[in-house]
C-alpha cells in the first residue's frame, strides 16, 4: 500500500498527522476530489457539516449523520490526533490545528 498512494497525485502525506493509513482511506473514501466543486460539499457528503434546525423560538445545529460513516470516522481520528500530544510529551502533534482548535 505505501506504494500505491502516491500514484494518485495528491499530497495528503505531505500535512503533518496523515499517514499512508490515513491517506490510503481518504483517496478510498472520497475518491476523485475534483467531482466536489467546494469544501462544504465534501463536508456534506463526509456527514461532518451542520445541520441547523430551527423553530420560531430556539435553533439547534447538530452533525449531519447521513454522509459517509467510514469517511467521517476517519475525519474525526485526523482531527483528535492533530490536536492531541504527540507521544505523551507536552507539544502538541501539529501546533497549528492546536492553536485553531484553542
Amino acid at each position: 500500500m505505501p506504494e500505491i498512494v502516491p500514484k494518485f497525485g495528491y499530497k495528503l502525506q505531505t500535512m503533518k498527522g496523515i499517514s499512508t493509513t490515513f491517506a490510503a482511506g481518504l483517496i478510498a473514501h472520497i475518491g476523485n476530489i475534483d467531482r466536489f466543486s467546494n469544501a462544504s460539499k465534501l463536508a456534506k457528503f463526509a456527514g461532518i457539516s451542520l445541520v441547523s434546525y430551527a423553530t420560531g423560538k430556539t435553533s439547534k445545529h447538530f452533525s449531519d449523520r447521513r454522509g459517509d460513516k467510514e469517511l467521517r470516522h476517519i475525519f474525526f481520528h485526523l482531527a483528535v490526533l492533530v490536536v492531541s500530544n504527540y507521544a505523551g510529551q507536552r507539544k502538541p502533534f501539529n501546533p497549528y490545528f492546536y492553536e485553531y482548535y484553542k
